[in-house]
C-alpha cells in the first residue's frame, strides 16, 4: 500500500476548514465546561501566576476604569490583556468562571485559527490531531480556565507566522499588516517585539518568484525557481538569491519604519515602569518566589532549552516530514547534508551552554526537570544536552523539506524568537513550548504537500494524550 501523499482538494476546502476550526473550538468549550464543573482545588505555577499576579491586576484595572494607572501594577506583562478582561468586568459584571472563560476564548481562537489553516493544507483529520496537541500542551491548557495573557499573544504570534508563510509576494499590504499585528502583540507582552523581524524577512525576500511547472512523473520534485541542487549544505537558499542591495535595502529600510509603532509601544512601557516591567511585580517576585530576585539580564541556555522542548514534540509533530523522506530521494540526500548542519549547531550549543538543573541560574521548572535524569558532566547534562542536538537537527530537516522561501522565512522566525528568550534570566519552557509547537504543526503541514498517511496521524495524538494528562495532573495537584 503507497503512503505518498495525495491531494484531496474537497478535504482542504473553505468548508472543510471552517467545520474543523468549529469542531476545535467545540471541544476547546467541552475542555472548560470539564474544569469549570469538576470540584477540584486548582494548583501548580500558572494558577500562582493567574492568583497573584494577573487577577489582582485586572481587579485593580476595573476599579480604576476609564483611567487605569499604567504606571505600576502586579504583573510582568504589557497590559492589553488585563485592560479587556477589566472591562468586561467592570462594564459587563463578569467574574470568577466566567471571566476566566472569557479570557480563554483567545485560546480558543487560537486553536481554531491554527486548525482551519492546517485543514487547507493537509485535511481535517490531521488538522483536528494538531489542533489537539495545541490544547494538550502544558502551557496552553491553563489559558483556558485562568485569567492569563498568553493565550491573547499566542493568537497573535500564530496569525503572524501564517499570514507570513501564506503570503506569497510579500506585498506591502501583507507587511502592514505583519506591522500592525505586531503593535498590538507587543501591547499584550511586551517580549514579543521580535515579531517585527517578520515584516522585515518578508520585505527582504521581496515577492515570490513564478514556479515552473513540476515534472508530473516526481510531483514532490522542487521547481529550478525555488531549489537550487548545486548549493550542498545551503541548499535552502532559493535559486534566484542575489545581494541586489538597490532594491532590497530600501524596501526592508520601508518594513522597519513600519514596525517602527510597536517600538515606540515597548518604548512606551519601559518610560512607565523606568524598566523592562513593572516595578510592583519585580517586588512581588521577589517576595513570592525565594532565589528569584529578577528577571533581567541574559541567559544563553534559553537557546538550548529550545532545542531540547523541541527534542521532545517534534518527532510526534512532524511525522509528515519522516513521511517525505521516506519517499522522496532527492529531498532525502538534501535532507542529510542540512541535517548533519543541525545536528553540528545543536552540539555546538550543548557543549558550550551549561545544561544541569540550577534555580539561581534560571534552569528549572517545566522540561528542565528532564536535567535531573541521567549524568551530568561539566555542569552539563546528558540527555538535556541530547534532547538539544536531536530538536536542532529535528528543526533542519524539516526545513529541508520546506520550499525555500518557507524555510527562510520560518528559519527567521525561529532565529528571532530564539534571541528574544535569552533577554530573561529565567529560561523557562512555559515561554518556548508554545512556539515549537506552532513552527512544528506549520512545519509539518507544508512539508506533507498533502494530506498525509493516517500513521502519522500517530505523533501529534501522542503528543496531545501524554501532554493533555501531564496538563491535567498538574492543575489538579496529582
Amino acid at each position: 500500500m503507497s503512503i505518498e501523499p495525495t491531494a484531496s482538494p474537497s478535504s482542504r476546502s473553505g468548508t472543510s476548514a471552517l467545520l474543523a476550526a468549529g469542531l476545535i473550538a467545540a471541544i476547546a468549550w467541552l475542555i472548560q465546561l470539564a474544569w469549570f464543573g469538576a470540584a477540584v482545588q486548582l494548583t501548580g505555577p500558572v494558577v500562582f501566576d493567574a492568583t497573584l499576579y494577573h487577577g489582582p491586576t485586572v481587579d485593580t484595572f476595573a476599579e480604576q476604569l476609564p483611567t487605569p494607572d499604567l504606571t505600576d501594577y502586579q504583573a510582568a506583562s504589557a497590559p492589553g490583556h488585563h485592560l479587556a478582561l477589566a472591562a468586561a468586568k467592570r462594564w459587563l459584571g463578569l467574574d470568577g468562571p466566567f471571566l476566566r472563560a472569557l479570557s480563554g476564548q483567545t485560546t480558543v481562537m487560537l486553536a481554531m485559527l491554527v486548525v482551519w489553516w492546517l485543514t487547507r493544507r493537509v485535511g481535517v483529520a490531521w488538522a483536528i490531531a494538531g489542533g489537539l496537541a495545541l490544547l494538550g500542551s502544558n502551557y496552553l491548557m491553563p489559558q483556558l480556565i485562568l485569567t492569563l495573557p498568553e493565550g491573547s499573544a499566542w493568537l497573535l504570534v500564530a496569525a503572524l507566522v501564517l499570514l507570513a508563510v501564506g503570503s506569497n509576494r510579500s506585498s506591502w499590504r501583507a507587511i502592514a499588516a505583519v506591522a500592525a499585528l505586531t503593535t498590538l502583540l507587543v501591547f499584550v507582552r511586551q517580549s514579543h517585539l521580535w515579531a517585527a523581524a517578520i515584516a522585515w524577512i518578508l520585505a527582504w525576500l521581496g515577492p515570490r518568484p513564478p514556479r515552473a511547472p513540476e515534472k508530473p512523473e516526481d510531483p514532490d520534485a522542487f521547481a529550478s525557481a525555488d531549489i537550487d541542487p548545486r548549493t550542498g549544505l545551503l541548499a535552502v537558499l532559493p535559486a534566484h538569491w542575489s545581494w541586489d542591495w538597490s532594491v532590497r535595502l530600501p524596501r526592508t529600510a520601508l518594513a522597519i519604519a513600519a514596525t517602527l509603532p510597536a517600538f515606540a509601544v515597548v518604548a512606551w512601557l519601559f518610560t512607565l515602569w523606568n524598566g523592562p516591567v513593572p516595578p510592583e511585580f519585580q517586588a512581588h517576585t521577589r517576595s513570592a518566589i525565594p532565589g528569584i530576585s529578577t528577571h533581567d539580564g541574559l541567559n544563553p541556555a534559553s537557546a538550548a532549552h529550545l532545542l531540547a522542548v523541541a527534542g521532545v514534540a517534534l518527532p510526534l509533530l512532524m511525522t509528515p516530514v519522516f513521511q517525505r523522506l521516506m519517499t522522496n530521494r532527492s529531498i532525502r540526500e538534501r535532507a542529510l547534508r542540512i541535517g548533519l548542519l543541525g545536528l553540528i549547531v545543536g552540539l555546538a550549543l550543548a557543549i558550550v551552554t551549561p545544561s544541569s538543573f540550577d534555580k539561581e541560574a534560571g534552569r528549572w521548572t517545566g522540561a528542565w526537570a528532564l536535567a535531573k535524569v541521567g549524568p551530568v558532566i561539566a555542569d552539563r547534562s546528558l540527555l538535556h544536552s541530547g534532547l538539544t542536538v536531536l530538536g536542532a537537527t529535528m528543526f533542519a530537516l524539516g526545513f529541508a523539506c520546506l520550499r525555500s522561501r518557507d524555510a527562510l522565512i520560518l528559519l527567521g522566525v525561529l532565529a528571532a524568537f530564539t534571541a528574544s528568550v535569552t533577554v530573561n534570566s529565567q529560561a523557562w519552557t512555559r515561554y518556548v513550548e508554545p512556539m515549537v509547537l506552532l513552527l512544528g504543526l506549520v512545519i509539518a503541514a507544508l512539508a506533507a504537500r498533502g494530506v498525509p498517511a493516517r500513521w502519522t496521524l500517530a505523533g501529534p495524538l501522542l503528543f496531545a494524550a501524554g501532554s493533555g494528562t501531564q496538563a491535567v495532573f498538574a492543575l489538579s495537584g496529582g
